[in-house]
């Protein structure tokens, strides 16, 4: 029923067995499979897979839908976001009008998103167009029921409350067929509602799933309009980078690391060798001094359990010794300052050959 390589005829002729089988409709058995559907989500949290059998629900005989109207309403209840939303698209199919469903929609965020995911799930795309001005207006404020229940305190962007809401607003917007001409000033919107979010908080997984979303969106476009929207997303939020131990070698698997001034940066160091190894980040032109430090704990009691980081000015990041087979996650934001800011494993001696440069630069970077 669910695989995407059986053609729709075949599934709504297993439908139709099954159903007979069981001394029920098909439609009742297309609500009972969308009832039993496991909670999946993608990336950005919305409902993911199982749009084929919504498809076939939506496509039916209207007279044997309406006569499972109220075990639609009751799916509207369903603490499953896609029989939530799949209940949205039918009663919408059904009444040809959000004007039922609404009431529930605009009750809470959760809700509202689900709203917008079954306008999504539409095949009419008549009647997705005729929505598309409530979906707009849903990329800038929530229904007036909504902020009477929650405020927004005044903040922007990711930040808000009712982010999901507007960034699931700017998907549906942007995905709706027949008005793709309108995508690039749909995303030029989507960039400049993200750059509300406050400088404060563009490293959280709120405004990294945005970021997400827009280079998935970008990605559509043809490549000469697509340009210019992926090199500001590129360079905003955290920038991820991978480090690596090369086994054997006493080496780092990169010694130049690029990244724009003030950037917000997740490294992810992994360590395939066999002896233990770190990451620690650097002021210009310190790695002598630092190194020597590092040397010097060797004689100490306490040198491995201090990582063999010295406690000095010159330290701006480092990751604890990883030890063989292990990894960790260093997040940090990029100097302001431009310029070259050495790493180096600080382990007694590997310092030495060990190291790179992290290049910090003011213009963008890819």
């Amino acid at each position: 029923m669910t695989k995407k390589d059986v053609k729709p005829e075949l599934k709504v002729q297993a439908i139709r067995t099954l159903a007979k089988e069981r001394s029920i409709s098909p439609v009742e058995f297309l609500i009972e499979t969308l009832q039993k559907k496991p909670e999946q989500a993608d990336e950005n949290g919305g409902p993911t897979g199982g749009n084929d059998i919504v498809s076939i629900l939506l496509n039916w005989n209207p007279t044997e839908l309406k006569a499972t109207e109220n075990q639609l309403l009751g799916l509207l209840a369903s603490p499953n976001r896609f029989t939530q939303s799949a209940a949205f698209a039918a009663l919408i199919t059904l009444d040809q009008s959000d004007q039922r469903v609404w009431y529930t929609a605009s009750q809470n965020t959760a809700n509202l998103v689900n709203y917008l995911h079954g306008i999504s799930m539409l095949t009419n795309s008549d009647r997705q167009t005729a929505l598309r001005e409530k979906v707009k207006t849903l990329t800038r404020e929530v229904p007036e029921e909504l902020r009477k229940k929650q405020s927004d305190l005044g903040l922007k962007g990711t930040v808000s409350p009712f982010y999901p809401v507007y960034a699931t607003a700017y998907d549906v917007l942007f995905s709706m067929p027949g008005h793709e001409a309108e995508r690039g000033s749909v995303l030029k919107n989507f960039i400049a509602w993200l750059d509300t979010t406050l400088e404060s908080q563009r490293n959280t997984m709120p405004y990294n799933q945005a970021i997400t979303l827009g280079k998935k969106l970008a990605q559509k476009l043809p490549p000469q309009e697509a340009a210019a929207p992926l090199a500001i997303l590129e360079n905003s939020g955290t920038k991820e980078v991978r480090l690596a131990a090369v086994p054997a070698k006493m080496l780092f698997d990169q010694d130049t690391i690029r990244i724009q001034t003030g950037r917000y940066v997740s490294l992810f160091f992994e360590n395939p060798d066999l002896m233990p190894h770190n990451v620690v980040i650097l002021k210009p032109e310190s790695v002598e001094k630092v190194g020597q430090a590092a040397d010097a704990m060797a004689t100490l009691k306490d040198g491995f359990e201090k990582n063999f980081v010295p406690t000095m000015p010159e330290v701006l990041f480092a990751t604890p010794l990883v030890n063989a087979g292990q990894n960790y996650r260093l997040d940090f934001k990029a100097p302001t300052a431009p310029g070259d800011y050495p790493f180096i494993c600080s382990f007694p001696g590997h310092w030495r050959v060990m190291k790179g440069i992290l290049k910090v630069i003011k213009q963008p970077v890819n």
